[in-house]
């Protein structure tokens, strides 16, 4: 079983590792929030990765069939938060050391992360697609659980190491450098909310 875990997490690792709004969230918040906020808004991504796993995993197929069926509303809220986000992120004024974030705070960072991860529901056609691919198509239920605690645990330690890579170098970032940091981002996060907007208009034209 150890093998289905660690498979697992290389799965996670994996689908977490390319660079997406959630990586430019987790990273700004790093930056301009401390690693506290980094960290749970890392964990928000992860545990919405493990939702949708267990989805692709174990198979439910009505949840998959409502997710799919509404990918225009879903896709809405996701590219106008993402847009939100952005332009806030273009008006934030960075201290030089970034203030200590309450318990609200890291909530706020958990439960945003966790539904704008939730706002792609095509994450779950990746999982079934790299399931097909490591020929993980007979397994038990014990061992579709195995599997998908492994991909939490790797999509959790990408978010981890990024959280404190970007940590570690905030010492080194000077006042101005930061503020670039967040208008490039605001910009990028505005960038991918745009492209999702257009993906739910497009959505409705095929129709």
């Amino acid at each position: 079983m150890l093998s289905v875990l660690f498979k697992g997490a290389l799965i996670g690792f994996a689908a977490a590792a390319p660079v997406g709004p959630i990586a430019i969230i987790c990273i700004r918040r790093t930056l301009t929030e401390g690693r506290l906020s980094g960290m749970a808004s890392g964990f928000g991504a992860a545990s919405a990765d493990f939702v949708y796993a267990c989805v692709a995993a174990l198979g439910f197929s009505a949840i998959s069939d409502y997710l799919t069926g509404h990918l225009f509303w879903i896709r809405l809220l996701g590219g106008i938060l993402l847009c939100a986000w952005g332009v806030r992120a273009l008006f934030l004024f960075s201290k030089d050391i970034p203030s200590r974030p309450n318990t609200k705070k890291v909530i706020s960072s958990y439960i945003t992360a966790f539904l704008l991860t939730l706002s792609n529901p095509m994450t779950i056609l990746v999982f079934i697609a790299i399931f097909s691919t490591f020929c993980l198509s007979e397994r038990s239920i014990y061992t579709s659980l195995i599997l998908v605690s492994g991909i939490f645990l790797g999509s959790l330690a990408w978010f981890l190491f990024l959280t404190e890579t970007i940590h570690f170098l905030r010492s080194r970032i000077t006042y101005y450098v930061l503020q670039i940091t967040n208008k490039v981002s605001g910009f990028v996060l505005i960038g991918f909310g745009i492209i999702t907007l257009a993906s739910a208009a497009l959505h409705v034209c095929y129709l």
